[in-house]
């Protein structure tokens, strides 16, 4: 591994790092989601929680998604149709490959993806059965976890300077590569698994045993017979 690899590395973790421990350094606040989202802790969220975890996730979204400029119609429709195409097993292996590393391509999918989290956090905000709620975020935990396509669809766009560099970026739109990721991470941790935990008590507490009753249940004021097997008479 040459010297600029391992400089490079290093930086990235360095970021990640500091990022990090600004959420968890930062006073807890009902605004914050990784003030919820970051806390080691096992207890299930109350739905004032969660819907403030949203609201903070909504505002960072929105900032972001405001930066990104809208594809033109034709372009979006002219990647519609070439990924309908890919099923054509003729395509060759670079062809797609270009495709999908392709500007048009990157930014479609960008938008789709920021596009998806944000009906996921709505459907979380307005939805009042509980677990239809916990299935909207299992869905924005998907999305969130898919680091490598915002990584990649922010980057083709930074290159062509359709989108702030990192610095010029609102705060609360800086470094999306590291907290889109760690906030997935951290619905499944604090929101999807407590959740589930709770569901499996709730159903063991719910399983009563059946009593047993006579095999041959005799008339009324007659005590009932018990069928005993050849081999367990005394």
């Amino acid at each position: 591994m040459n010297v600029s690899r391992v400089q490079m590395i290093s930086k990235n973790f360095l970021i990640v790092i500091l990022v990090v421990f600004s959420w968890l350094s930062s006073p807890v606040s009902a605004a914050e989601a990784w003030s919820l989202l970051g806390l080691d802790s096992v207890a299930p969220l109350a739905r004032a929680e969660r819907l403030a975890i949203a609201e903070d996730l909504i505002r960072r979204l929105d900032t972001l998604r405001k930066r990104v400029p809208m594809q033109k119609p034709d372009d979006a429709e002219a990647v519609r149709q070439q990924l309908d195409s890919l099923d054509d097993m003729t395509l060759s292996s670079e062809r797609r490959g270009r495709f999908f590393l392709s500007l048009p391509y990157q930014h479609y999918q960008l938008l789709e993806l920021l596009n998806s989290a944000r009906e996921e956090l709505e459907c979380v905000r307005t939805m009042e059965l509980v677990a239809v709620e916990h299935g909207c975020w299992a869905r924005l935990a998907s999305i969130y976890l898919s680091e490598e396509r915002l990584e990649l669809g922010i980057g083709t766009l930074r290159a062509v300077r359709l989108l702030p560099k990192d610095d010029d970026m609102p705060r609360p739109a800086q470094d999306p590569r590291v907290w889109y990721g760690e906030f997935g991470r951290g619905i499944v941790r604090r929101v999807l698994t407590p959740w589930i935990q709770t569901l499996g008590i709730a159903e063991q507490q719910a399983v009563v045993p059946v009593p047993s009753e006579p095999l041959l249940p005799g008339p009324a004021g007659v005590e009932s017979e018990t069928v005993v097997e050849e081999g367990d008479a005394p």
